[in-house]
């Protein structure tokens, strides 16, 4: 009698259960709408990462670019050549006809322009290492690698690579230094500033194209490129990294 009495109870819980028209999960002890309301909350949490993401490497590209151009465009006027160039405007041997105070100008004015393009080269090395990536981290060992293998000339005019890869600038040693000893480091062909700027055009290269991608991800984090990751996967091969 006492099983027959179990299956009763048992049979009844069913039929309650089934009139009160609340489908639960056996599981998780949610109901249906429930299970709902927390996915939608989860969905709404990644959509939020995800944007929050796409807005953080947007900016970190968008300041590589800019800082990249902007080093190329330092570079290039330091690599110039002739009297009327910055080192030749600096340079005692070439201007002897300038007073001195006209070539504490010049040497003024090409020291400005070279902590111009070291503020630029921080500014890369900074958001690259934000950005992060395969093709960013690779581009970043070979700008560092520049600074490493220059470091003793670098020491000589007032600059100094810190641990994190940015370069700091003593003033005062800089402007003191040697016309000479600065061209050798910035004002050659095969320069810490020549290779630098090579570089730069190409993780210039590489922000932009990381830039299309991003600006065409709408907030959960995808484009007609894919998931978040992948537009970024996509946008380093299509570039060549040994460049």
């Amino acid at each position: 009698m006492r099983s027959v009495s179990n299956r009763n109870n048992s049979s009844s819980s069913v039929i309650t259960s089934s009139t009160t028209g609340k489908n639960t999960n056996s599981s998780s002890g949610l109901s249906s709408s429930q299970l709902s309301n927390k996915n939608s909350s989860t969905s709404s949490a990644s959509g939020t990462l995800n944007a929050a993401k796409i807005a953080q490497m947007r900016t970190s590209y968008t300041a590589i670019k800019k800082a990249a151009d902007g080093l190329q465009t330092h570079a290039d006027k330091l690599l110039a050549t002739g009297n009327d160039s910055l080192f030749g405007k600096a340079s005692p041997e070439s201007t002897s006809s300038l007073t001195d105070a006209e070539l504490t100008k010049n040497k003024d004015n090409l020291v400005k322009e070279i902590s111009s393009l070291i503020d630029d080269y921080n500014t890369m090395v900074k958001n690259m290492k934000t950005a992060g990536g395969t093709l960013n981290n690779l581009y970043l060992k070979q700008v560092k690698g520049f600074a490493t293998a220059s470091q003793s000339a670098l020491k000589e005019i007032g600059v100094k690579q810190k641990s994190d890869g940015t370069l700091s600038v003593t003033q005062k040693t800089m402007k003191s230094a040697d016309t000479e000893d600065l061209q050798k480091v910035f004002g050659m062909k095969d320069s810490f500033a020549a290779k630098v700027s090579a570089k730069s055009a190409t993780v210039e290269s590489n922000a932009v194209t990381a830039l299309k991608s991003l600006n065409g991800s709408n907030s959960s984090g995808y484009n007609k490129y894919g998931s978040l990751t992948d537009i970024l996967a996509s946008s380093g091969n299509r570039l060549n990294s040994k460049g």
